[in-house]
């Protein structure tokens, strides 16, 4: 169902009280991404999943029930707005065209968009932007968010390690590499990832071209 220019995923409105992930800084992500395999704990004799021990010690967000604004309509944008929606986060799937609506009373934005859009497709939002202003780049820094940063948002990234074959591809258990600007959009890029069903791992800013080279 759409509503005005863009699609409006989730019918509930959920507050973003995303799991605070634990998680590892790696020397290099070849090493890190071997460490974040797939695996189960133990609790009171019993198995149960990492997610489930996450969601016991689970922070709220600052952005509460405020709206995921998802800006990219193709494969990662649809993949990763299809899994916010399943853990019930409201979500906004946009166009590029129709970014600055959907970013309009939105909490966070996510940028599903080639590299080279990126800071471009920022600077439609520059001048109100959300709280929090994101990108799926492995390769490209938070500089290219620099223009919403000016106004105030706080900047991360979210680059999962997988490639999507569809815009409905699973993204549950692929590591994610994430950065942020600071504290508040690192502890958001890790819950979000977290909340998503990823396994979040940070790489600073100046360990991202070796990253990606890897």
């Amino acid at each position: 169902r759409k509503y005005g220019p863009f699609d409006r995923l989730g019918a509930r409105r959920a507050s973003l009280y995303l799991p605070q992930a634990a998680t590892r800084t790696p020397g290099w992500a070849r090493t890190q991404h071997r460490n974040l395999t797939s695996h189960l704990v133990y609790s009171h004799d019993r198995l149960v999943s990492p997610m489930r021990e996450l969601e016991r010690d689970s922070l709220p967000s600052p952005l509460s029930a405020a709206p995921l604004a998802v800006v990219g309509r193709g494969r990662a944008g649809g993949s990763l707005a299809r899994a916010a929606e399943l853990a019930g986060i409201e979500v906004r799937l946009a166009g590029r065209d129709e970014v600055a609506e959907a970013c309009r009373g939105a909490g966070a934005v996510l940028l599903c968009v080639p590299d080279e859009a990126i800071a471009s497709i920022c600077e439609l939002i520059a001048s109100d932007p959300p709280p929090l202003v994101g990108h799926v780049s492995g390769a490209t820094t938070l500089e290219a968010l620099a223009s919403a940063g000016a106004s105030g948002a706080e900047l991360f990234s979210i680059h999962p390690l997988q490639t999507f074959a569809d815009a409905e591809t699973p993204v549950e258990g692929t590591p994610a590499a994430i950065a942020g600007s600071g504290e508040r959009a690192l502890g958001f890029a890790r819950r979000l990832t977290a909340a998503l069903g990823m396994r979040p791992f940070e790489v600073p800013e100046e360990n991202r071209a070796a990253y990606h080279a890897a």
